[in-house]
């Protein structure tokens, strides 16, 4: 590829996972972090896949792709069969997972943060989206733009670099007392 940006690491092997351009759009690349080096593609297709995430347990990949025009999340296995397995259906970026596997995190088109329920890794079973909060975020697409947020490792609260629109508003808001919807 012309340029490689590292989207995440394998917690199980030294691998990562890489968003690649080669002039024709970006795909995923997994790269060994010992041995060869050498990269290899994961996700190629005509489309654009980006913001890819390993899973807890290191055997999945959740990424957005626009294959079929509104970019949806998807998850992919890396060995073994490499099953692909939709998640979305009404669109969706910047995919991570929480730090204990049971949910995947997305942001929606309408700048909402959602949690998807991990029912069963294999094979990935997901639940209904749970909204969590609006993000004051740039409008998305796929492109090489890194997340804009980040789970604490409870996946109870989140960093969010939001934009500041106002020339009076603080940079920075902190809300306390937050708690994610019940049967999350």
């Amino acid at each position: 590829p012309d340029t490689a940006y590292a989207d995440s690491i394998s917690p199980r092997e030294p691998l990562a996972v890489l968003e690649a351009s080669s002039g024709a759009g970006l795909d995923l690349w997994l790269l060994p972090l010992e041995g060869d080096r050498k990269g290899r593609p994961f996700v190629e297709t005509p489309a654009s896949e980006s913001h890819g995430s390993f899973s807890a347990d290191g055997r999945l990949i959740a990424y957005s792709s626009d294959e079929n025009g509104l970019p949806q999340i998807y998850a992919k296995e890396i060995g073994g069969s490499g099953n692909r397995f939709q998640l979305t259906t009404d669109g969706g970026d910047q995919a991570l997972w929480s730090a204990d596997g049971k949910e995947i995190f997305y942001v929606g088109f309408d700048r909402v943060l959602r949690s998807l329920p991990v029912r069963n890794m294999s094979p990935l079973v997901v639940g209904e989206p749970v909204k969590l909060f609006k993000l004051d975020i740039p409008s998305l697409s796929i492109s090489g733009n890194r997340n804009y947020y980040w789970p604490s490792p409870d996946g109870k609260r989140f960093l969010v670099h939001a934009l500041v629109s106002r020339e009076n508003e603080p940079g920075l808001r902190v809300i306390l007392n937050w708690s994610p919807p019940t049967g999350a």
